[in-house]
């Protein structure tokens, strides 16, 4: 993780339980984030979903997160916006 990003995790108690905001990651930092973002989801477990928010510029960090859940069978639906993504646990 580069020195300018800290960890963005927000709880809360609506229909998205735990939000990551990937804004300003790199693809590879973002992954990583995600990455622990669900584990500390499941080991929560107060929370059925994750919502990624990766904004909608040229969709490259979407899309590699998208690779990486779908490859990871998660259960995930794509915003119809184009800015977030949800990942159910």
């Amino acid at each position: 993780m580069s020195k300018k990003h800290k960890r963005n995790y927000y709880w809360s108690n609506d229909d998205f339980s735990n939000i990551i905001d990937l804004h300003g990651f790199s693809s590879v930092e973002a992954l990583t984030e995600v990455q622990l973002a669900i584990t500390a989801a499941y080991e929560n477990e107060q929370h059925d979903s994750l919502l990624i928010i990766t904004g909608k510029g040229q969709n490259t960090l979407k899309a590699y997160i998208e690779e990486y859940l779908r490859d990871s069978n998660y259960d995930y639906v794509i915003d119809p916006d184009g800015g977030s993504i949800t990942v159910y646990l």
